[in-house]
């Protein structure tokens, strides 16, 4: 299955999950991240990536998390490129007490670089996340390819972020 096809059935699946819950209640949640990149594949060496971007989280228990970044790749040769990257995250908050609460997460990620004329692609990611007093947000993920016409970025990665909800 094409990504395209995959993200567009994943989507209208996480759009039903999401409205069949807001029966049960609904939470809204929004804010901003900064994170990392960092190359985990052995080959070939892709440069180390920085991100800044918002997030919202629709959904209680299991949750929708729709993110956008602008991402600054850069590396040894000095060359920095620009990348536009759009996360639609499915979640499960595995424990939650007041103070912290774990979730696991993972969905598909669209990226496009900002300058040239490349074409947008699509990666899959997987991760653990954590809130502490239900304002300050953190996620580890690890990111992989989608399919064969897959850039570098974000392909074979993992990737730190930290938030804050507004």
């Amino acid at each position: 299955m094409k990504a395209k096809s995959f993200f567009i059935i994943a989507s209208l699946a996480i759009a039903g999950l999401a409205n069949a819950q807001s029966n049960l209640g609904k939470s809204f949640n929004y804010g901003i991240k900064l994170g990392v990149d960092v190359n985990t594949a052995a080959t070939p060496k892709t440069m180390d990536a920085y991100q800044a971007g918002v997030f919202l989280q629709v959904g209680r228990q299991i949750y929708v998390q729709p993110e956008a970044y602008y991402t600054l790749q850069s590396g040894k040769f000095s060359m920095e490129n620009s990348y536009v990257r759009v996360p639609l995250m499915l979640g499960y908050h595995v424990f939650d007490i007041d103070v912290l609460r774990f979730n696991v997460e993972a969905g598909p990620t669209y990226s496009k670089q900002l300058v040239g004329g490349s074409k947008g692609f699509f990666n899959w990611g997987a991760g653990v996340g954590v809130d502490v007093f239900k304002i300050i947000t953190a996620d580890l993920r690890y990111s992989f390819k989608a399919d064969d016409n897959a850039l570098t970025l974000n392909t074979n990665r993992m990737n730190f972020t930290v938030g804050l909800r507004l």
